[in-house]
């Protein structure tokens, strides 16, 4: 009894919707309790009561609705199913047809059992889709319909209609739906396995059917099949007969398993056992609950085992018979009848002999094959449904047949009709074994894929969650601890700071630190990296208390040496008086509660320092000075801790109380939030994003930066004639600064407000002055990029017209300002005052001289159009280099459009003027750059080979050096049609002024020079080597000179000296001129001296040989200039004796003691 109360409860437990119910429940519980535990961010989501109702809400409503839908998804399935039924046509054959009649009574009471099956799954029944389901397959009267007729099952549709199941019409004519509360059995006709009728037709009927079933069960179409199969086929059909039974059953055993694609138990059951002898007077003596009983032999299951199933019948067969030997003594003590103990006393042997035909039969439809998949035999049964026809004695036919007698019939049976054997073995054998079945393979290894994935996947979840808290839990502790440790530096920084550091920039390696400290204050709204995160993240908590640290760091350190900086600024001579003004009132500020403005505060600081108000600040130092300073004005009212100048402060009221309130309003005007708030004027909102390629600035501001907003047409009209009166009598009350009251009336209002716009006129016109002043085209860098750029300026709609447009629509603030023109006197004053008439002149280019002709501007874009064509022709030209040379002879001689436009700029107003100019020079520019390029490419190629190899290195130009120039190559480099001038003629002559000393480039009209100083240096020196050794004409040096004595020692008896076979003789006696010339006629190239007589074992003189003898013995002669430029000292000396002559060139330029030789380099590059 307690067992059997477990074993209900521990059933009812097991059920799906009890396991989903308590897993609701025990969400519900963890969110309602664990819920507050969890801290996401440093806040809890689920603290209060109506946070975790909403989200334990939301999770039963999914969850209903999961069973709604899943619900709903099996009633479709229950409907696919009964439509499918109830639409199944009853096929027909040749011999016989079911009338319609006969197909709409189908149709009717398949109605009628579905509607009885839902009445019964209401009220606790199963679902089509979940009962258990056996398809019962046999020769046509095996006695199926009979079987199930007899069982003893509970059929639901006989309740309710008096039927136990929808069948045909004399035999089930496609199949008979028996609907049990355990399962639902398919008695199918016999013409579904035999197929003899109609054999397609029955073939598509029975294929039809198992679709159907495949189609709605996808999972299990079946739980099992009952094979039935009367005795009296098995025991007296032929062989033939027998044979086609066999195949008939096994090919629609394969044909399930194939279609299905599970393993499902196959169940022999072996009916209408009451035609063997004896059956009904063996079992005579059973009651209604013995004969429920099971007789047969269930098969054990050996998977993977080699052992066939037939094996396991003849051993099961064997203790079958046992039993049935065991019970016939006491049968036939309880027999009178000496017919009926025959009777029994044979039946076991009756039985016995069923063998004889039943195992080949087995053996046939259930044998192992390698081609196909062996059915599961699960069992044989024996089975009587009712007692009709003549018993079979196959004993007694055999002993008749073997002694020559004829068989005495059987008569026929003449019993009540009761069952045998039937009922339990539904009910305890085969319906418990519904979850034998296999699954179809396909839908099952997705459905385990499923389901191990969801496995791997919540167990991962888990683990992974685990590991990620452990990971944010050790996470946090390291940023605790790192915390701790910024902390520990920011106080060692905090104890250093002394009282008499009273600069600023002490404070800011503290400062910067504590607002560094992670999470602090400039981290306050970092995102938490999720290695910290899951609810144990610690920022918040460490984020306010290091910003609440920082806070008081800017209050107690910064805030005082914040006042004496305001102080030195007070105290600045040359400070203006707005500034000084504006000074003041952040002085006060700094200890002020009523008054606390924060963000004039900052905004005054920051605009002095980038001001550079006082000069110790660099950019970098401003910037962070600025974040510290926006910090502590977030965070007032302030209240300093040290007292300030009173004496400082009447001192500068006294002087701000002289500067007119107009003045103080308008300087004020242009700092207020909105005045700062208003859009920039630049030529990139303008023009877009091409104005990157065409403009810069002049002093290097981006061009994203512009003129104030204030000073535009919108900041005119929108903002500044409705700000001026207000914000003068806001600063009429501000006796707080001043320490006085201003009292002005209306009338004195209007005139301040008139003094303002004055001061507003000027200012406008000074600010657009200079920003068109400081606009520049952007400097062309290669000639792709100068075209690219020239292209843009000179298409429709051009920048330089948007620019021109521009200008007019900004600074025409009033029409009738213009009238002032025909005034002359009038116009004069005005002009410093209107900016209408300060770019009067610009706005002529826009305004066509008559109808029907173009405005001035399109002329000035038509050039810039040419420019371009010229500028693209070079680009496009075989050689640039030549191109570009050609270019700059024509610019140099005025002639080319380079040079018009660069004329026609000065004619030209703002901002035209500049623009025009700067595109001539710009592309002068770029051409000097590509005749740089083509000039040293032309060095290269045709002078530097020959300078290295014959004279870099080479005397006379390296006087330390033992090799020569020889005299050839100096002629074929520095004569006069030498490599050197024929490079210098062809290439430069026309762009430097050889008139001037040093020789200077010819300025081309305004472009820079096209090569480097050095360059021009090094062809002048060659000029003076030209002149000093070629003065002769010719290729080769020549120079002529004469060398007179002057005095020698009286030892010295003779003097001789040889210059390349040109003899001077001098013996003391009268003092003539010797002409010579250098290089003399010798070939030997040899120069000497010899002073006689011969001191003995001395030297007597010296000798020199090679090109250059002559040059190197003045070198050793002690050459000296003299008063006349071309005349030279020179001492020959041996020992202590020497002799000294004057030598006179032909020229004043001359080759000895010419510096230029000294000089002169070969350049890499010119």
């Amino acid at each position: 009894m307690i067992k059997q109360f477990f074993q209900r409860m521990i059933g009812f437990l097991k059920q799906r919707i009890i396991i989903s119910v308590l897993g609701l429940f025990m969400f519900g519980a963890i969110v309602w309790f664990g819920g507050p535990l969890i801290s996401i961010g440093g806040s809890t989501p689920l603290g209060s009561v109506t946070a975790r109702l909403v989200v334990i809400f939301v999770f039963v409503l999914i969850w209903l609705l999961y069973i709604i839908w899943k619900m709903a998804r099996q009633k479709k399935q229950d409907q696919e199913i009964e439509q499918g039924l109830m639409q199944q046509p009853a096929p027909t054959n040749d011999k016989k047809s079911i009338s319609d009649d006969e197909v709409s009574v189908l149709k009717e009471r398949f109605s009628e059992g579905i509607a009885v099956l839902k009445k019964h799954s209401r009220k606790g029944g199963k679902s089509l889709v979940d009962l258990p389901l056996y398809i019962i397959i046999g020769p046509p009267g095996s006695g199926k319909t009979t079987s199930l007729a007899s069982s003893g099952l509970n059929f639901p549709l006989a309740e309710e209609t008096g039927q136990q199941s929808i069948r045909g019409i004399g035999g089930t004519r496609n199949c008979d739906w028996w609907f049990t509360d355990d399962a639902v059995l398919l008695d199918t006709a016999g013409r579904y396995v035999t197929q003899d009728s109609n054999s397609e037709a029955d073939s598509a009927a029975w294929k039809g059917f198992l679709t159907l079933l495949k189609k709605h069960r996808r999972r299990r179409p079946v739980n099992g099949v009952m094979v039935s199969l009367s005795l009296a086929d098995l025991m007296q059909s032929d062989e033939a007969n027998l044979n086609r039974h066999v195949n008939s059953i096994r090919t629609r055993i394969k044909e399930l398993y194939e279609h299905f694609g599970i393993r499902f138990p196959v169940y022999v059951l072996l009916t209408k056992c009451d035609l063997v002898a004896g059956f009904t007077e063996f079992f005579d003596d059973l009651g209604q609950e013995d004969r429920e009983q099971v007789l047969g032999l269930t098969l054990p299951m050996e998977e993977g085992t080699e052992t066939s199933p037939v094996e396991h019948f003849q051993k099961s067969f064997d203790q079958l018979m046992e039993r049935l030997n065991s019970r016939m003594l006491n049968r036939l003590n309880q027999e009178r009848s000496m017919h009926r103990r025959g009777l029994v006393f044979n039946f076991p042997n009756q039985m016995d002999t069923l063998r004889i035909r039943l195992e080949p039969f087995l053996r046939a439809v259930f044998a192992a094959n390698k081609f196909q998949e062996t059915a599961m035999l699960r069992g044989v049964y024996f089975t009587s449904g009712t007692q009709e026809g003549t018993p079979i004695s196959r004993m007694m036919g055999s002993m008749a047949r073997s002694m020559g007698l004829e068989q005495q019939e059987t008569r026929s049976q003449d019993v009540p009709e009761r069952s045998y054997f039937i009922t339990n073995l539904f009910r305890r054998v085969i319906f418990p074994e519904a979850s034998l079945v296999g699954s179809n393979a396909k839908v099952e290894r997705r459905r385990a894929q499923l389901q191990k994935g969801s496995y791997i996947a919540t167990a991962a979840t888990i683990v992974l969650s685990i590991g990620f808290w452990i990971m944010s839990y050790g996470n946090n502790g390291d940023y605790v601890q790192q915390v701790g440790n910024e902390v520990l530096d920011l106080e060692t920084q905090v104890d250093r700071l002394r009282p008499e550091q009273s600069k600023l920039t002490a404070t800011l390696p503290m400062l910067n630190k504590a607002r560094n400290l992670s999470s602090g204050y400039a981290n306050l709204d970092h995102d938490v990296p999720f290695s910290r995160g899951l609810g144990l993240a610690q920022d918040t908590k460490l984020g306010e208390a290091a910003s609440d640290a920082y806070v008081r760091l800017l209050k107690s350190a910064f805030l005082p040496r914040l006042s004496l900086q305001v102080e030195q600024i007070l105290k600045t001579p040359s400070l203006r008086s707005d500034q000084q003004y504006e000074a003041l009132k952040t002085y006060l500020t700094l200890n002020s509660d009523e008054n606390y403005d924060g963000e004039s505060l900052a905004r005054f600081l920051e605009q002095s320092w980038k001001q550079g108000i006082p000069r110790e600040y660099s950019r970098e130092q401003q910037q962070i000075l600025n974040q510290h300073v926006a910090a502590l004005a977030a965070n007032g009212p302030l209240k300093l801790n040290i007292e300030q100048d009173d004496k400082l402060i009447d001192n500068v009221r006294k002087v701000q109380q002289q500067v007119p309130l107009a003045e103080r309003a308008f300087s004020r005007i242009q700092l207020t939030p909105e005045a700062l708030a208003l859009p920039e004027f630049n030529v990139e909102e303008l023009i877009g994003a091409d104005a990157q390629l065409i403009f810069s600035r002049d002093s290097g501001e981006p061009i994203t930066k512009g003129i104030p907003g204030i000073f535009t047409r919108d900041g005119y009209h929108n903002y500044f004639k409705d700000a001026a009166l207000p914000l003068l009598e806001n600063l009429a009350n501000e006796e707080w600064i001043l320490g006085q009251k201003t009292n002005v009336d209306p009338d004195q209002l209007n005139a301040m407000v008139e003094q303002m716009e004055q001061l507003y006129f000027q200012e406008f016109t000074r600010q657009w002055r200079t920003y068109l002043n400081d606009l520049a085209i952007k400097k062309f860098s290669n000639l792709p990029q100068a075209v690219v750029a020239l292209q843009l300026i000179s298409e429709s709609p051009s920048p330089i017209q948007k620019l021109v447009t521009a200008v007019k629509e900004q600074t025409l603030l009033d029409e009738e300002a213009l009238s002032f023109k025909d005034n002359p006197d009038q116009f004069k004053l005005s002009q410093r005052l209107r900016p209408e008439l300060a770019f009067a002149s610009t706005y002529k280019l826009l305004e066509a001289p008559a109808e029907g002709e173009a405005a001035p501007i399109a002329a000035v874009l038509a050039q810039v159009g040419e420019l371009h064509a010229y500028m693209n022709g070079m680009l496009i030209a075989a050689d640039q280099g030549v191109a570009a040379m050609a270019v700059a002879r024509e610019t140099n001689a005025g002639s080319n459009i380079i040079a018009r436009l660069k004329l026609q700029s000065a004619n030209q107003p703002l901002p035209v003027s500049r623009l025009l100019g700067q595109l001539a020079g710009s592309s002068l520019n770029l051409v000097l750059f590509n005749v740089n390029s083509y000039l040293n490419n032309q060095w290269a190629n045709d002078v530097r080979p020959f300078c290295e190899q014959g004279i870099d290195g080479r005397y006379p130009l390296d006087r330390t050096s033992e090799r020569n120039i020889t005299l050839v190559d100096f002629g074929r480099f520095f004569s006069p049609s030498g490599i050197l001038s024929t490079f210098f003629d062809e290439n430069l002559k026309d762009f430097v002024d050889t008139t001037k000393d040093p020789w200077r480039w010819r300025t081309i009209k305004g472009a820079s020079s096209p090569l480097d100083a050095k360059s021009l240096r090094m062809f002048q020196n060659a000029e003076a080597i030209r002149t000093g050794f070629f003065s002769q004409g010719g290729e080769s040096p020549a120079v002529r000179f004469t060398i007179t004595p002057v005095v020698m020692d009286s030892t010295i008896t003779r003097f001789l000296l040889n210059i390349e076979g040109q003899r001077v003789v001098y013996r003391n006696g009268p003092i003539r001129p010797n002409k010579l010339v250098w290089p003399g006629p010798d070939q030997d190239q040899e120069v000497r001296f010899d002073m006689a007589p011969t001191p003995a074992g001395k030297r007597s003189g010296r000798s020199t040989t090679g090109p250059w003898a002559w040059f190197r013995l003045l070198d050793k002669s002690n050459l000296r200039k003299t008063r006349r430029a071309e005349s030279f000292a020179m001492t020959f000396r041996v020992g202590s004796r020497k002799a000294v002559f004057t030598m006179n060139a032909s020229s004043i330029v001359n080759p000895f003691q010419l510096q230029a030789l000294n000089e002169f380099s070969c350049l890499d590059r010119l």
